[in-house]
């Protein structure tokens, strides 16, 4: 069994590295059969973004000029890769960095031309595309674009699952308040020029939000939808700036995996086992700007969701828990706005998975409905199945938030699809609740967005 350095942290005190602890186990009779340091010797390997590019004559070199935050906004750095451009964002090994195997990168002249460090692939920080897609293109590790310069690399790639930070709680807010920066430094603006926050998460009294966000000082409301609170914050905001409350609102969630599994289910040492209807909580963040300036993508409708309650009590079979809600706003949507499945070029589930699209689809069939050809679900596609043992799919605020930001808003904006129907679920349920019996309603919000 495999299991992380950080979560043994949350069970016992431990003040002795993770090779003291193997060596100490040892020693008392217990074999440890092998230690795995996912960012074993990566130091100073932070975030670049190339700024300037230029061939090196004579040579099959490329001249970059890399942009690496506090390290320094213009360091020349020279790579035999072929496969980045203008402003791409990529790992830069910097002068006297480490890589895995004890590799030293120190500034030197490559083919006459100073270099002040190396700008890495995905196989020389010893990832691969299960720990981070496209780590095995041959070239550099192209990472995405919002990426900020000069960020350690470890936390951008999924080497660091703590941010930095001494707790899953603290984690997550840490993702939440560099969701905000991210999605205010995209949109040019600064916190003061938002007239309202509205954000939320999985934890007692929305405690990843409030810390995430306390540094931003932004009139904030928190909120409880479970997985549904992205569409619950769209939703609101979206109102809020049609009813001239304010010009520009930021919208934000999260769900971290080990923060999550440790309020709902079991500590993720006991290594329980689960159910095939299990899903897995996504670690991610998604953050969004909505206002009245013009972009490629609006808000034109919202069907909030009701409370479907069908009696079911599994905490393990979320999926089956929300279907009903979401079956429940898709029609009230189609009903309301008068329009047919093939109006929207997707209807979008939030975390629904695998067993949940199935219980969907059978509800909708009783109602003479048929989605299927249209219909995604942001669990289902965040992992892939076929590589990654998550059961049912993913699950979490973030999930639905971070497809949203990363997959789906995309595709609105460059007009491949032109009307959609965002639907996050959530199953809303608390410890309390379960240990006592209730049941697990579910609820579902309905976001229509356009492309203009």
């Amino acid at each position: 069994m495999k299991v992380p350095f950080s979560w043994l942290k949350e069970l016992v005190d431990i003040d002795v590295t993770a090779q003291e602890l193997e060596e100490k186990l040892f020693s008392c009779g217990f074999e440890v059969e092998e230690l795995i340091p996912l960012d074993a010797g990566i130091s100073k390997v932070v975030v670049g973004k190339i700024v300037e590019m230029e061939k090196q004559e004579g040579t099959h070199l490329t001249k970059c000029v890399v942009d690496c935050g506090d390290y320094g906004h213009d360091i020349r750095i020279s790579t035999g890769a072929a496969n980045m451009k203008l402003g791409d964002c990529v790992p830069a090994a910097l002068d006297g960095s480490t890589l895995p195997g004890g590799i030293k990168i120190k500034a030197r002249k490559m083919q006459g031309v100073e270099s002040n460090g190396m700008l890495c692939s995905g196989e020389e920080l010893g990832l691969n595309d299960d720990l981070f897609p496209g780590s095995e293109v041959y070239g550099l590790l192209i990472l995405p674009e919002d990426s900020v310069p000069g960020t350690d690399i470890a936390p951008v790639v999924g080497l660091d699952d703590m941010f930095g930070e001494d707790t899953w709680e603290k984690a997550e807010s840490s993702m939440q308040k560099e969701a905000c920066q991210l999605a205010l430094g995209k949109a040019h603006l600064t916190a003061g020029a938002i007239r309202y926050l509205f954000g939320g998460d999985l934890l007692r009294q929305g405690v990843a939000t409030s810390l995430g966000v306390e540094q931003l000082q932004i009139p904030m409301f928190g909120l409880y939808g479970a997985c549904s609170t992205s569409g619950e914050a769209l939703a609101l905001a979206s109102m809020c700036v049609a009813a001239g409350y304010g010009e520009r609102m930021l919208v934000v969630t999260s769900s971290h995996f080990g923060s999550a599994e440790k309020e709902f289910r079991f500590p993720l040492s006991y290594a329980n086992q689960r159910p095939l209807s299990a899903q897995w909580t996504v670690t991610g963040s998604g953050a969004f700007i909505v206002g009245k300036n013009r972009s490629h993508v609006r808000i034109t409708g919202v069907t909030v969701g009701k409370i479907v309650d069908y009696g079911l009590k599994d905490s393990q079979n979320m999926g089956a828990c929300m279907a009903p809600a979401a079956c429940d706003t898709i029609i009230r949507n189609l009903e309301d706005f008068e329009r047919k499945e093939e109006d929207y070029d997707r209807i979008i589930t939030g975390d629904l998975g695998y067993v949940g699209q199935s219980i969907l689809f059978d509800l909708m069939r009783e109602k003479e409905y048929d989605i299927k050809e249209r219909h995604m679900d942001c669990g289902m596609t965040i992992f892939d199945q076929s590589r990654q043992d998550t059961h049912a799919g993913g699950s979490g605020c973030g999930c639905a938030a971070a497809t949203l930001s990363a997959y789906i808003l995309p595709a609105i904006a460059s007009g491949e699809w032109k009307r959609v129907l965002f639907v996050p679920t959530g199953a809303l349920m608390s410890t309390v609740s379960y240990n006592e019996g209730a049941s697990v309603p579910g609820i579902a919000h309905g976001i229509v967005l356009e492309h203009c």
